[in-house]
């Protein structure tokens, strides 16, 4: 999951944060695995399928999510009733064929005869899956498989038993750009780490390796590789590596040439900086001195300019009679006006003052009168609908979804051919109430209680479909958040043998 080197001089940040390993490397210690909210989600979904399914599994997620890490965990942290198989690549398959038998049979190898291999194994795998024990294969990195590796582990997954039963099954790691079209899998993707994940990823890496403290890492810093990385772990741990180092990360998104730094002499700024800035101004006044002495020049003239004194014979001669007449017209004329209007305001005659006062209370019937405290009391009213619903309604409505859930008889009495899905899987029934509650679920949605591990396992599916085509069509119509949550499609014939078999009253 990281490109550090592990076998490089060990860096000075290793005493300074008393650390006994790198904490930024691939190791393959299960106390440095992990377990974030999707990483253990999808850990959980894995173990279910594992033990409820025989379909292979395809893992498929860009390099550096934590695929590998991911496959290493469930195999150190598997109970007796599993057995893995961890695939090694570029073996042949007589090789192949022994390292199997090592590690699921544990018994002395009887030959190396690669059709006797087969058949001996067959029977061993028959034998296992009598004592409810799973033999599992372990294939990380499919694109690393040759064509001959392909083609026996099609021939492997293959194998099954006098029910026609299938023997073994497997997890392929993969990424988006591989397809493993030539078996029949389950597909499951691996989410990238959430923003609010990176710190505790950083800080579980650090403990992992014997840090005790407080991060060394600061929020800005934290942000950034977060940004960064976008989640990605192998990313994460490349910039944390260089954060410790002090080596300031490059952006690969901005590639630039580095350009070649000008050297300058050792020189007391300090001491010879206002003398510097001095001669700058000097020579920019030198430089523009035409300029400055105009600017000055033009702005005296403009001051002292003094009007220019006209003699007694050039003066012109004002003519006061004629503009002196005209203003005693105007003044007339707006005389008269204000005249003609005060003879038209005379001729008005005056309202009837108590008169009007008397007739307008009448003008009001007591049908019109405006009752103002059973105004203020219908604003004060709230009106009825516009409140939102009471929590009462609300607990009544999830007691319906809940009610409406049909139980294990239901699940018996439908026919075994048609397909449903399994939403999730739990060691709570508060859980799976909880799940039907938060999505809103109603219709043809069932629970059942089965063992596991000799405890209550509790299980909810949803739907009826005819088949499997109709089935995977349906669920591409889902919305909102049911679009996105890991589904497995089963028959119901598997879902009534496992209630049949292992099933428990709730």
């Amino acid at each position: 999951m990281s490109d550090i080197n592990a076998a490089s001089a060990e860096p000075a940040y290793i005493t300074k944060l008393a650390l006994t390993r790198l904490p930024f490397i691939n190791v393959s210690d299960s106390t440095a695995f992990f377990d974030g909210r999707h990483l253990k989600q999808r850990r959980l979904l894995l173990m279910h399928l594992l033990r409820s399914t025989s379909t292979p599994i395809v893992l498929s997620a860009e390099e550096g999510r934590g695929k590998t890490s991911l496959l290493r965990a469930i195999q150190e942290n598997a109970s007796s009733d599993i057995r893995f198989y961890f695939w090694s690549s570029q073996q042949d398959e007589s090789e192949q064929l022994q390292r199997i038998w090592s590690s699921l049979v544990a018994e002395t190898l009887p030959s190396t005869d690669v059709d006797r291999l087969k058949e001996l194994l067959k029977q061993r795998l028959v034998a296992l899956r009598r004592l409810n024990i799973v033999p599992i294969l372990l294939i990380d990195d499919h694109a690393r498989l040759t064509e001959d590796e392909r083609r026996y582990l099609a021939d492997y997954l293959s194998w099954v038993d006098d029910v026609n039963s299938p023997l073994l099954q497997a997890v392929i790691t993969t990424e988006p750009s591989d397809k493993v079209a030539y078996i029949n899998a389950q597909p499951m993707d691996l989410p990238a780490l959430d923003n609010g994940e990176i710190e505790a990823y950083l800080m579980h890496r650090l403990t992992s390796a014997g840090y005790q403290g407080e991060t060394p890492f600061s929020r800005k810093t934290i942000q950034r590789m977060t940004k960064a990385s976008n989640g990605n772990m192998a990313k994460l741990n490349q910039l944390a590596h260089q954060q410790l180092l002090g080596v300031q990360p490059i952006n690969p998104n901005r590639a630039i040439e580095s350009l070649p730094r000008l050297r300058l002499p050792n020189i007391q700024l300090k001491k010879w900086a206002p003398a510097v800035v001095l001669i700058f101004f000097v020579l920019v006044i030198l430089n523009y001195q035409d300029e400055i002495n105009a600017f000055f020049s033009s702005d005296q003239q403009s001051v002292l300019d003094e009007p220019e004194v006209v003699s007694g014979d050039d003066l012109a001669t004002v003519v006061i009679g004629d503009e002196s007449e005209k203003m005693a017209d105007k003044s007339a004329e707006r005389a008269a006006e204000r005249q003609r209007l005060a003879d038209l305001l005379a001729e008005i005659p005056q309202p009837d003052i108590q008169q009007k006062e008397s007739v307008e209370p009448d003008s009001f019937s007591s049908e019109d009168t405006i009752d103002v405290e059973e105004i203020a009391v219908q604003s004060d009213s709230p009106s009825i609908g516009s409140s939102s619903p009471s929590v009462e309604s609300e607990k009544k409505e999830e007691t319906k979804l809940l009610d409406a859930v049909h139980s294990q008889a239901w699940i018996l009495a439908q026919e075994q051919k048609k397909y449903t899905f399994q939403l999730m899987g739990s060691w709570e029934s508060a859980e799976i109430d909880e799940f039907i509650e938060k999505h809103k679920l109603s219709g043809d949605i069932a629970r059942f209680v089965s063992l596991r591990d000799n405890k209550p396992w509790y299980v909810l599916i949803y739907g009826i479909y005819p088949s499997k085509k109709a089935a995977l069509q349906a669920s591409s119509r889902w919305k909102g958040p049911m679009s996105n949550l890991p589904t497995w499609l089963r028959r119901f014939d598997s879902v009534q043998n496992q209630i049949k078999e292992k099933g428990v009253r709730p």
